[in-house]
C-alpha cells in the first residue's frame, strides 16, 4: 500500500518488474509467457510469485513458459531446457540434472570447448579468496586514505521524499578492503542509501563520510575516490566498447588512455571495438564495471551488477570483485537479490522499509535467524508438489527453495515426527527428511517477515 500512489517510473527496478507480474496475471490467461519475470526481485518477493503460478497450474491448469537465471527457480519446473548462443544444448527433468548451476556451466564449457572456464564449485569465494600478504594499504591507486581503517561510515541518515521515508536513521561503517553486502526486500532504501553515499542525493538528516570526507561539504574529492555502477545500464550504446571508455577517462580527467590493463584484467580483450547495444548482458556488465574503474577509486559502489545474469557471467563478475578487494583493497558495497553473491560478502546490513534489522557476516545472520524461526527440515520427494500441499494445511512455517520443501520448527525431532506420520497416513512412501543448515535466502525471508 505504500507505493500506490507513486509513479512508476519512480519505482526501484524491482518494484517495476512486481509491478509488471501483477498487470500481467490480472486477467488469469491460460497460457503465460514470462521472460526474466524475477529479476531484480527480493527473495520474499519471489517466494510469493512462484507460490502464485503453482497455484494457477494446480488450480487452473495454466501452461507456464518462462525463462530465468536463477537455479533454484529452474529445479522448480516441470522441464527445463538450457540455452546458449541461441542453441538448447539440454532438455530434461530437473531432478534428473542434479546440481543445475554444475551442469550449467559444465555444457556452456563444453559448447565454447574452453579448458580456461576453470570449473569450481566453492560454497563461497570467501572459502578459498585470501588477501595478498602485503596489501596495498592505499588503493587502486595509491590514494592517502584519512581515518584509519574505516572508509564509509553513515550516522543517523535519513532521506525522505514528501511524506515517504525511504531511508530512516541508518548508521553503517565499512572497513578498507571489506566486501559488504546490502540486501533488503524491493523499495527497503538499498539504492536510495547507495545514492547518498556517492553524494547523488543529500540526506534529509544525518552525515555521510567517504575515506575521511564528509559527503555533503567535499561532495567533488568524494566523486574522485568512488566508482558507481548502477542499477540501469548507464553506458552509451551506440559507441563502441573502447569509445565508452575515452568518454569516462574524459569525466573522471583521466589522462593516460591506455587502458589494456583493465581490458585485460575484466577480459574485455576482441571486445574493444563492437558496439555495446551488440554485446551479451554479462559483458556489458564488466564494460560498465570497467568505466567505473578508470581512475582507479579505492572505494567502489554495486548497485545490483549482475541482476539477469547467467550463472558463468557472474561467477566470473565475482571472481573481479575479490581480486579487487584481496589483492588491491579496495572497498566494495554490493547490493544484490542473489542469495549466492551475498555469500561472497564479508559481511551483510539488511534493510527492510528504510530501516537497517540485521547485520553481520552471513554465518552470523544465518545462525541467529534459528532464533526467530527455529531449525530448518528439509524435505525432498519425486511427489513434490502433492507432498508440498499436504504439508501446507499442516504446517504453518512452510517454503520451498528448488525443489526442496523446508518446515522451520523449535522442536525439530517432534516435527519431523510428525511430518513422517502425516505422509504416510497419506500413502506417500518415497519421501526424504533431514535437519539442515538454514540457507541465506531462508535467513533473508525471517528477517524479514
Amino acid at each position: 500500500t505504500l507505493f500506490l500512489q507513486r509513479q512508476a517510473k519512480a519505482l526501484s527496478g524491482g518494484m517495476r518488474q512486481k509491478l509488471a507480474l501483477v498487470c500481467t496475471l490480472l486477467h488469469l490467461p491460460d497460457i503465460i509467457l514470462l521472460d526474466e519475470p524475477t529479476t531484480g526481485v527480493d527473495p520474499l518477493s519471489r517466494q510469493d510469485f512462484w507460490n502464485i503460478i503453482h497455484g494457477l497450474v494446480r488450480q487452473r491448469g495454466v501452461t507456464v513458459l518462462l525463462s530465468t537465471s536463477y537455479m533454484d527457480e529452474a529445479e522448480r519446473c516441470h522441464r527445463i531446457a538450457l540455452m546458449h548462443e541461441g542453441r538448447i544444448l539440454l532438455q530434461d527433468r530437473p531432478e534428473e540434472l542434479g546440481n543445475l548451476e554444475k551442469v550449467f556451466i559444465e555444457k556452456v564449457a563444453e559448447a565454447k570447448q574452453k579448458a580456461e572456464l576453470n570449473i569450481s564449485y566453492p560454497s563461497s569465494f570467501r572459502a578459498e579468496a585470501k588477501r595478498s600478504p602485503e596489501p596495498q594499504a592505499k588503493g587502486l591507486r595509491g590514494i592517502s586514505i584519512e581515518g584509519g581503517k574505516i572508509i564509509i561510515s553513515c550516522h543517523s541518515v535519513t532521506k525522505t521524499f514528501g511524506k515517504f521515508k525511504a531511508v530512516d536513521s541508518v548508521n553503517l561503517e565499512v572497513g578498507q578492503g571489506e566486501i559488504l553486502g546490502l540486501l533488503g526486500p524491493n523499495g527497503a532504501g538499498k539504492t536510495t542509501l547507495i545514492k547518498m553515499m556517492c553524494g547523488l542525493l543529500e540526506p534529509t538528516e544525518g552525515e555521510i563520510k567517504i575515506a575521511g570526507y564528509d559527503v555533503k561539504k567535499d561532495r567533488s574529492k568524494v566523486w574522485g575516490i568512488i566508482g558507481y555502477m548502477s542499477q540501469r545500464f548507464s553506458l552509451y550504446r551506440d559507441l563502441t566498447v573502447k569509445e565508452n571508455m575515452r568518454l569516462y577517462a574524459g569525466l573522471y580527467s583521466v589522462k593516460n588512455n591506455d587502458f589494456s590493463g583493465v581490458i585485460e584484467m575484466l577480459g574485455l580483450k576482441g571486445f574493444e571495438e563492437r558496439l555495446t547495444k551488440d554485446l551479451p548482458l554479462g559483458i556489458r556488465q564488466r564494460v560498465t564495471l570497467a568505466c567505473a574503474l578508470l581512475h582507479e577509486p579505492p572505494v567502489l559502489f554495486l548497485d545490483e551488477p549482475t541482476s539477469g545474469v547467467d550463472p558463468v557471467a557472474r561467477r566470473s563478475f565475482w571472481k573481479i570483485i575479490f581480486k579487487l578487494s584481496r589483492d588491491k583493497n579496495v572497498t566494495v558495497i554490493v547490493s544484490t537479490h542473489y542469495m549466492d553473491e551475498a555469500e561472497n560478502c564479508d559481511s551483510l546490513c539488511l534493510m527492510h522499509r528504510g530501516r537497517v534489522i540485521a547485520e553481520g557476516s552471513p554465518e552470523e545472520i544465518k545462525k541467529n535467524s534459528e532464533k526467530i524461526s527455529g531449525s530448518l527440515i528439509q524435505i525432498k520427494s519425486e511427489r513434490f508438489m502433492e507432498v508440498y500441499d499436504l504439508l501446507t494445511k499442516n504446517f504453518k512455517e512452510i517454503s520451498i527453495y528448488g525443489s526442496k520443501i523446508f518446515i522451520r520448527s523449535f522442536e525439530p525431532e517432534v516435527t519431523q515426527q510428525k511430518i513422517n506420520e502425516t505422509l504416510k497416513n497419506a500413502g506417500i512412501k518415497q519421501f526424504e527428511t533431514t535437519l539442515s543448515h538454514v540457507p541465506l535466502q531462508e535467513a533473508f525471508v525471517d528477517y524479514i517477515k
